[in-house]
């Protein structure tokens, strides 16, 4: 039996797909609630109190990414809830997805690209070792392979999409990284000027 919006195979009759079972507003407030507080804990902790900028922001900002993501993961596979597409907003089209011993991924080869990259960017982003121009490059085959795919007739393939999503996911985790850190820089601040007066 297969999904009838999705077209993945089923073991039971529910699929995880966003199409044939959306996420509910509380199911989604909740998980942008995750999003935005693991960051800034996981941040804040590791800063110990002192100017976030002093620490390595770049690797506890993809620290607390890998967290939410096994969280999201763990939270997709226990309630069989799509929680994985709507954190990626992935459309989940079968044809572009990876099987796995037959089995179809709960994201798109690109998604899954990105996925895999952000646990695989830790070791990046713990020595810091890429030039800014550099994580800007890797972003440029994700965008060609979309815009070529879109306005010309040349189909992609899903070793191509993940292979662009796999590069991508190193300017994905560096941009969330500095938006977790410019947010937690600006708890840090409103936290001693409400600190300073009491």
């Amino acid at each position: 039996m297969y999904c009838i919006r999705c077209g993945r195979k089923l073991n039971r009759e529910d699929c995880t797909c966003l199409a044939s079972n959306p996420i509910t507003t509380t199911e989604w407030i909740a998980t942008m609630v995750l999003l935005m507080t693991i960051p800034v804990f996981v941040l804040g902790l590791a800063s110990g109190g002192h100017d976030i900028f002093q620490i390595n922001y770049w690797f506890f900002g993809n620290l607390s990414l890998i967290v939410f993501l096994l969280i999201v993961t763990g939270l997709h596979y226990t309630f069989k809830r799509p929680f994985l597409p709507l954190v990626f907003g992935c459309h989940q089209k079968i044809e572009r997805t990876l099987l796995i011993f037959g089995k179809a991924l709960p994201l798109c080869a690109r998604c899954t690209g990105i996925y895999v990259g952000a646990l695989m960017s830790l070791l990046i982003t713990r020595w810091n070792f890429l030039p800014w121009y550099v994580i800007v490059l890797f972003a440029i085959p994700l965008f060609v392979d979309g815009i070529i795919q879109k306005y010309k007739n040349l189909k992609s393939n899903n070793i191509r999409r993940f292979l662009t999503g796999l590069l991508f996911s190193t300017p994905f985790v560096y941009l969330f990284s500095l938006t977790q850190t410019g947010i937690t820089y600006l708890y840090q601040e409103l936290t001693r000027w409400i600190l300073s007066l009491i």
